[in-house]
């Protein structure tokens, strides 16, 4: 059994010379039923520190733009992915905040050793190693959004909707699935925290499987409403808009609704309601 969580206390047994350890979790009935299999058994226990990795999905967009452009210059993506470490990456540091380094043998293969590292010193004998880490280096990619608003309002040009990181689709999942499991595992549908580096938070496509939470989901992410405007699924707003639905897919609709389906029939609603978006 593996659960994130953290240690919530400790306390010794003198009598009986035990150590009792205490940790605490969100509630998730997957570990509460595996506490059940497990309880007076002999166990044996690893607690590590979380460390929130990248999707898989993220991994592999990361490696795809690499290849293509390796194919591009005419190298392979693993030089590519080494070469943008050296150009935009920082020093890893330890927990005193020195950077993370190591002397060698000349005759020893860095490449023997994990993680990436570049040559800052030469020795007679050996050669001195800082470890590289990945870093934006200063840069804002929020920027990216504020360009696809000018483009659209300004220029007036739609960017096509599947366009990486720029398509008003890109983050959108059709999977049919209620916010409530995008809320509490947006990695399995969202490549990156789209929200945190393009002000983008990941969509739910509306169908008659979304549900009153996916609606305002919906309506809170699109219109990107802050916190203490966010509509609930208790809204009058978002009922309308369910009942609406409802009707699209008893009337035999089987696709989910576009955009702009939605954007009309919400300004239709908000006009009837005396609401503001």
């Amino acid at each position: 059994m593996t659960f994130e969580g953290q240690a919530a206390g400790a306390r010794r047994d003198f009598e009986k010379n035990k150590l009792y350890i205490c940790f605490e979790c969100d509630w998730n009935p997957l570990v509460a039923s595996h506490y059940n299999d497990i309880q007076d058994m002999p166990l044996d226990i690893t607690a590590v520190r979380h460390r929130k990795k990248r999707s898989l999905d993220a991994n592999a967009y990361a490696w795809l733009i690499m290849s293509k452009i390796a194919a591009a210059v005419g190298s392979s993506k693993e030089e590519i992915y080494e070469q943008m470490l050296v150009e935009y990456g920082e020093f890893a540091l330890d927990n005193n905040g020195g950077a993370i380094c190591f002397q060698i043998a000349k005759n020893v293969d860095i490449n023997l050793f994990p993680g990436h590292w570049m040559k800052i010193r030469e020795c007679a004998n050996s050669d001195q190693y800082a470890q590289l880490k990945g870093t934006l280096d200063g840069m804002d990619t929020t920027v990216i959004t504020d360009l696809v608003d000018y483009f659209e309002k300004d220029l007036d040009y739609t960017l096509p909707s599947r366009t990486p990181f720029a398509g008003k689709n890109f983050n959108v999942t059709r999977a049919g699935i209620h916010a409530d499991g995008l809320l509490k595992n947006e990695e399995i549908y969202n490549i990156f925290d789209t929200e945190k580096f393009l002000k983008r938070p990941a969509l739910v496509s509306i169908s008659n499987t979304s549900g009153l939470a996916g609606i305002a989901h919906w309506i809170n992410s699109y219109y990107r409403l802050p916190q203490e405007r966010h509509l609930d699924k208790n809204s009058e707003l978002v009922h309308k808009l369910k009942d609406w639905v409802d009707e699209q897919y008893d009337e035999g609709r089987v696709t989910v609704l576009t955009d702009n389906e939605l954007v009309v029939k919400i300004t239709e609603c908000c006009q009837e309601l005396g609401i503001i978006l």
